[in-house]
């Protein structure tokens, strides 16, 4: 049933332990175990998806813990230290430890539930590291047997509810209005009313604070009812990718995981579930998402798919050597020998680094079985040979690679590996003769290539020079005809950073051709272009590709002038930029608070653009920076803003109309401003308007 074990802990004193599968030997039994022994130590159970330990302190429960899971803190509103409160003797001191005992006994409620798994029982003092310290300092004594009798109730009741509520990370939709009569389960009400559509079984469980066994039948009854319906996988794939973008990446990856287990054949989610993973910083998990997806190829018929899947997989982790090794015997497995050749040599060489020889020379072997003249794979086995000892082996085959490096004549490849065998045997025979041979030969070849110069300078001199000056322009003329066609091309197509960069890029490699002085003009004229079109426009299209063009501009050589309205330019982007950020963001007290107090003109045209905002609070925060800027040009928007449907917007542009033209009437009705405006307003902010810009 499990394995038991004996070993010394501390000076002499023996501890017992044993461990074993929970398909063998079930919960129920472990505690009667512990119990009737009355066993102290720590049970570590890992199951499906979760690891939980639990502390037996003489055959009762003492505490719990569930580790990279927050720990839930029994709540107490109480400023006594944890020390007080744990050893005292008042109310609050005994409720708060009857809270705690019970957030025990519920969590492991849920343990119960687990069919499938490995456990390991160690009889050892508590770990600091494992409990939390309000559990270290209660020392609980929670009797087995009604744990174990209500858990037996539970997992009777645990397998109907799983039939409805299949995983955690599944959500859930209200499918009908509420009418009577309502389910009657526990916290059925408060469960309906989180059902919304985006949050998932585990986040109603925290939400409510209450353990999964109460919250899950209460939902399985509403499912049974028809109260709430599951939501469908593409709505969940939408919720993933909302989450994502509010940056909860916790719920994302929970959905991601739980939409996977329902389209277990869908490689492209492995890859998406990849990137979430990346995103919060857990390399390790992103590689066996990619895994999972190079099976799911594999089993599709896809092998290149399933190379690329398993490529990122090792990028991911270059250093893990266990999973490397189960990339490498897959790829083995599926007879993609070069592919296999390519991880094999990088996982032996991660072997090598971490001293690990004997494994490293046995995949060397293996490789070489298919691939028996592969030089990388002869060298690394000859490398490993040489540090395990073998110098024989490795000799012969330094020998033979130095032979075939002399056949390519690759000079510098040869006198390495004859090198090597010197190392090794310094009297070698053999390898001093082709040292010998190898240096006679450079030399021969040295005095042959010096002489050939010599003659090749004296008679290719001249007309060389006249011949490299003659193609250094026509190659100038050809590349500039055929740039021009091409950057046209770019710049109809939206391009124009790289069109840019190409003339820029023509006129430094042909720095003494005429076609040098056509670049800059060219690349004034592009600039020019590109700068009338973002003036002739209030708010620029795609302003972060735009500025990053004005940008490139001013790093080039151009004329003062478009200089400086690229400047201009540069700085009206910025300041878009920057209002769209603070209108995207206008909930946060503070971007309402910086709209209001924006004070540069050049963007006093698009705060103009606010005022006509579907938010009303955009629309009156917009006003101030028009009044302080003083304006003018913008009194005919805050007339109409009179009209607007908002009582709290025409209240802020009364104001502002008043702020901005001194006139302050008694009638502040939309038909007195605009009668005032016809008769003299228009006339007395006319020309002041137009100084404004």
């Amino acid at each position: 049933m499990f394995a038991a074990r004996r070993g010394i802990r501390g000076a002499g004193k023996y501890t017992v332990g044993f461990s074993g599968s929970l398909t063998d030997l079930g919960l129920g039994d472990i505690f009667q175990n512990i119990s009737a022994s009355r066993m102290t130590g720590t049970l570590h159970v890992t199951g499906p998806r979760e690891r939980c330990h639990i502390y037996f302190r003489d055959g009762e429960i003492s505490m719990a813990a569930w580790p990279g899971e927050a720990q839930r803190p029994t709540h107490h509103a109480s400023n006594r230290s944890l020390v007080s409160l744990v050893s005292g003797r008042d109310d609050e001191s005994r409720a708060f430890i009857a809270e705690m005992a019970d957030g025990i006994r519920r969590r492991i409620y849920e343990v119960f539930a687990w069919t499938h798994g490995e456990f390991d029982f160690v009889a050892n003092p508590p770990s600091r590291d494992l409990f939390p310290e309000e559990q270290m300092l209660a020392a609980l004594a929670l009797d087995v047997e009604p744990i174990l009798m209500e858990a037996a109730r539970r997992t009777d009741e645990w397998s109907r509810v799983h039939q409805l509520i299949r995983d955690y990370r599944d959500v859930y939709r209200q499918a009908k209005a509420p009418v009577e009569p309502f389910p009657e389960a526990a916290r059925a009400r408060e469960v309906y009313d989180l059902i919304d559509g985006r949050r998932d079984v585990t986040a109603i469980i925290d939400t409510l604070s209450d353990d999964r066994f109460t919250v899950c039948r209460a939902m399985a009854e509403l499912v049974q009812a028809g109260w709430i319906a599951a939501v469908s996988i593409e709505d969940r794939l939408g919720l993933s990718r909302a989450a994502l973008k509010r940056g909860d990446h916790a719920m994302a990856i929970r959905i991601m995981i739980g939409v996977i287990d329902a389209t277990p054949g869908a490689a492209h989610l492995h890859a998406d579930l990849a990137a979430l993973y990346i995103a919060v910083g857990d390399p390790a998990s992103a590689a066996r998402c990619h895994m999972n997806a190079a099976c799911i190829y594999f089993d599709n018929d896809e092998p290149e798919e399933a190379a690329v899947a398993l490529r990122t997989a090792a990028d991911h982790v270059p250093e893990d050597v266990p999973l490397r090794t189960e990339i490498y015997t897959l790829l083995v497995s599926r007879n993609l020998h070069t592919q296999a050749t390519a991880h094999g040599i990088e996982l032996a060489r991660l072997l090598e680094a971490n001293d690990k020889l004997d494994r490293a020379r046995t995949i060397y072997l293996e490789l070489l079985q298919h691939n028996p003249s592969d030089p990388q794979l002869l060298e690394g086995r000859a490398d490993c040979e040489v540090r395990l000892g073998q110098t024989r082996d490795a000799i012969r085959i330094y020998g033979t690679l130095a032979r075939e490096a002399a056949k390519r004549d690759d000079v510098t490849r040869q006198r390495d590996l004859i090198e090597r065998i010197l190392d090794i045997s310094p009297t070698h025979a053999e390898a001093i003769r082709m040292r010998a041979d190898l240096d006679a030969s450079v030399a021969a070849r040295r005095r042959k290539t010096r002489t050939r110069t010599r003659t090749a300078a004296v008679w290719g001199l001249g007309i060389g020079l006249v011949a490299y000056l003659a193609a250094y322009e026509w190659m100038a003329r050809s590349a500039l005809a055929a740039l021009q066609e091409k950057n046209a091309s770019l710049v109809s197509q939206g391009r124009f950073s790289v069109a840019l960069a190409s003339f820029d890029v023509l006129r430094k490699a042909y720095p003494f051709s005429l076609a040098r002085m056509e670049c800059g003009i060219l690349i004034e004229k592009l600039a020019r272009g590109r700068l009338e079109s973002v003036e002739n426009v209030v708010r620029v299209p795609d302003a972060t590709q735009t500025l990053d063009d004005l940008q490139r501009i001013t790093g080039l050589a151009i004329s003062g002038d478009v200089f400086d309205r690229t400047r201009r330019q540069i700085s009206r982007i910025q300041a878009q930029l920057r209002i769209d950020e603070l209108v995207a963001t206008i909930d946060h007290p503070q971007s309402l608070a910086a709209l209001r107090g924006y004070t540069d003109p050049i963007g006093l045209p698009l705060i103009e653009t606010l005022l006509d905002h579907g938010d009303p609070r955009v629309r009156v925060a917009a006003m101030e920076p028009l009044v302080a800027l003083r304006d003018y040009r913008a009194i005919p928007a805050l007339l109409e803003r009179l009209a607007d449907r908002e009582e709290s917007v025409r209240e802020g542009a009364n104001k502002a109309l008043q702020r901005l033209t001194d006139h302050r009437p008694d009638d502040t009705s939309y038909e007195h401003w605009i009668a005032w405006w016809r008769q003299d307003g228009e006339a007395r902010f006319k020309d002041l308007a137009i100084g404004a810009r």
